[in-house]
């Protein structure tokens, strides 16, 4: 017969084993309530990420291969902003990114007012040879309405030139309504992935080139996809430019580039900016993010105009001094052309004129600011300092803006 205290051990086991059920069956429901809630969480933020990645394949630019270098054209900046302003099939529900995407959306439809004017203009405008063909006769009249039609064609023209001007402007708003997707992804994608890309930036040299070149190279060991990139460029003078990428499938090892216009007649967006000092790029992954940067100290910009002139071409000759038939004397010097680029920012000139004795003359002509000197068009330069026999040998030294590198040519 079992004693009272074995009674009230074994109704406490029962009751600590039934304790002990029911603290589990709480503890199971919390840790799975838990994990629903992360995958709850996970889901949205997934979605969240497909939104975003849409907005910038819609409001950036790709990261390819070999970079688009001719000018885009009106057809082409309207399809573009049309698409944007319309939004696509872009459904939004993040609100951050609601409100990010309405200030891109208005910068867009601000471009294609400015679009609409400038093909309004365009369609009204004549062309030079409807007027003379028009208008070219004898008659004084006739001769009188020439005139006025060439006059409203030229201040056409004048107008068209103030609204790609405001389009400049647009595009530039546009670009810095798009980095506010930059916080957005930041909130998204907070985990640091470091080693997974590197950056590369190659100045237009002043528009010597069509445009500044970044080349981004996947570092990692794996393909990366669904990739957005934001590359922002800090000039000299303290302003910086933010432009939007994106990348689909980016093998292990590769590079892909982006193009930004130095040229401002034209309609391309993402343009440059002058003298860029440094590159920040950060990658953004629904995984994480990885961010790295490249500063153009003045060693490596001095190596790169070394690069640049090392695929030029020039030639030249002597230039005898002479009077012409007014009086007026001109004294000795040097005429020289290039190929190779389409311009050069040329600071200075020193050319050295060597006797057949081993004398040597020299003189330094100098450019302003902003000079580019044409390829296939010859550029003289004369000087007092020049005058003399007709030298044995030809030396000239040239020396560009923004660099210490000087490149120095034997003509004969």
């Amino acid at each position: 017969m079992p004693t009272k205290s074995n009674s009230i051990t074994g109704r406490l086991v029962v009751f600590l084993l039934c304790a002990g059920i029911a603290i589990g069956a709480i503890s199971y429901a919390y840790s799975l309530a838990e994990r629903v809630m992360q995958q709850l969480e996970e889901k949205k933020k997934a979605e969240q990420w497909q939104e975003l990645r849409r907005a910038v394949v819609l409001a950036g630019t790709p990261l390819v291969g070999s970079p688009q270098t001719d000018a885009r054209d009106y057809n082409e900046q309207a399809s573009r902003l049309t698409a944007i302003r319309d939004g696509g099939n872009l459904e939004l529900k993040n609100p951050e990114l609601i409100k990010a995407w309405g200030q891109i959306e208005a910068a867009a439809e601000h471009g294609l007012l400015i679009l609409r004017r400038i093909g309004e203009i365009d369609s009204n405008k004549p062309s030079g040879y409807e007027i003379v063909a028009k208008y070219a006769t004898s008659d004084e009249n006739s001769s009188g309405d020439f005139w006025k039609a060439l006059g409203e064609r030229l201040s056409r023209e004048a107008d068209k030139s103030q609204l790609e001007e405001e389009f400049r402007q647009t595009e530039l708003n546009l670009n810095s309504a798009a980095e506010q997707l930059r916080e957005i992804a930041n909130g998204l994608s907070r985990k640091d992935l470091p080693g997974r890309i590197s950056v590369e930036y190659t100045p237009s040299w002043q528009g010597t080139f069509w445009g500044d070149t970044v080349e981004i190279r996947n570092t990692s060991d794996e393909t990366l996809g669904q990739a957005i990139l934001f590359v922002t460029v800090h000039m000299k003078s303290g302003a910086s430019k933010v432009h939007v990428h994106y990348a689909n499938e980016w093998p292990s090892g590769g590079t892909l580039k982006a193009l930004y216009p130095y040229t401002s007649t034209d309609y391309a967006n993402s343009q440059t900016g002058d003298d860029p000092e440094s590159v920040e790029a950060v990658l953004y992954l629904p995984s994480g993010r990885a961010t790295t940067s490249y500063f153009i100290s003045p060693e490596k910009w001095d190596d790169k105009v070394r690069a640049y002139c090392s695929s030029l071409g020039f030639s030249g000759n002597y230039l005898a001094s002479y009077v012409d038939d007014s009086g007026q004397r001109f004294p000795a010097g040097f005429q020289f052309q290039f190929q190779g680029v389409p311009t050069l920012p040329v600071k200075s000139v020193e050319v050295r004129f060597t006797s057949a004795t081993g004398t040597i003359q020299s003189a330094v002509g100098t450019y302003d600011q902003g000079t580019r000197l044409k390829s296939d068009l010859m550029s003289s330069f004369r000087s007092p300092q020049l005058d003399g026999d007709q030298p044995s040998h030809i030396d000239f030294v040239l020396s560009f803006r923004g660099t210490n590198y000087q490149h120095q040519l034997h003509v004969y």
